[in-house]
């Protein structure tokens, strides 16, 4: 028995290691011919192993299609977020049958997978997400300001166009 797992015997964590490995390599091979997504949603979760010195992550892209179906698409380990993993991943979708780029990439940070898209598919629009850029900056504020900072940070984001936006902007910054 495993003191981290109680009930559960070595031999029995291997027989379900290698059964998820094989879901999950079974799932990955899926053939994806005539699939599209429109909009994807992409995020990189960092694991500390412990195993290497190398950190290593998942990845993952959900994607909506024309109907605006959500369903998750990629799921592959890489070395933390970067370009050449973020690659790896979008040609094996490729492999099997996804069609080109969504118009729209989204995600907290992923600038590896901006970089990895672009020479593939140039037309996928990749801004970023505001969540953590917000959360970022208001971490920098003394907390008596905060609910008013993200207000203000909200009213940037969230302007109908770049006129209002750098209006918001101006009154965010202003003593």
């Amino acid at each position: 028995m495993e003191p981290e797992a109680p009930g559960l015997a070595p031999a029995t964590i291997r027989r379900l290691k290698q059964g998820w490995h094989a879901e999950l390599s079974q799932w990955q091979g899926r053939s994806l011919q005539g699939t599209r997504y429109i909009y994807c949603w992409v995020d990189g979760v960092d694991c500390e192993t412990r195993l290497e010195d190398a950190r290593h992550g998942i990845l993952v892209i959900i994607g909506a299609d024309t109907q605006g179906h959500k369903a998750r698409v990629g799921l592959w380990e890489g070395y933390r977020e970067r370009a050449p993993s973020w690659k790896a991943l979008w040609l094996d979708l490729q492999r099997h049958g996804l069609e080109p780029g969504p118009a729209l990439a989204i995600g907290d940070g992923a600038w590896g997978f901006g970089q990895a898209l672009r020479p593939v598919d140039g037309q996928t629009r990749w801004p970023r997400c505001w969540v953590p850029t917000t959360a970022k900056v208001l971490a920098k504020l003394p907390k008596d300001v905060q609910p008013q900072a993200t207000q203000r940070l909200q009213a940037i984001w969230l302007a109908p166009d770049r006129q209002r936006a750098e209006l918001a902007f101006d009154l965010f910054i202003a003593p």
